[in-house]
């Protein structure tokens, strides 16, 4: 187990958990990478109320069964942030962002370039 500097957040490598301690509470954050490669990246952050996805470059398939076995339905993601237009990052975005109805969030180069 890894710990900050103040000792405020606790990483489990092996589960994928942080955990962050606020006014008393413990926040559990769960980031998992779903796929990661030429093939395909896309990384799953969430709690027990939002759930965010950090690249979508799967295909919607990919991307359900990974969050499958997270406990995750694709239609509890809140929203998908676009880290940059390569296409290992990109493919699956759109359709998973209309079909789902989910933001796709991207500085405005990024934007453009898609």
């Amino acid at each position: 187990m890894r710990t900050s500097r103040k000792s405020l957040r606790t990483l489990e490598p092996a589960s994928g958990e942080s955990s962050l301690k606020q006014g008393g509470r413990i926040l559990s954050v769960k980031f998992c990478p779903i796929g990661s490669g030429s093939s395909g990246n896309s990384t799953y952050i969430g709690n027990g109320n939002t759930h965010i996805l950090v690249d979508a470059g799967l295909s919607a398939k990919r991307t359900e069964s990974g969050l499958a076995g997270l406990n995750v339905s694709v239609g509890e993601i809140s929203a998908i942030f676009i880290t940059h237009e390569h296409s290992d990052h990109i493919n699956g975005a759109g359709i998973i962002a209309r079909r789902y109805k989910i933001p796709i969030y991207a500085n405005s180069l990024t934007w453009k370039a898609m």
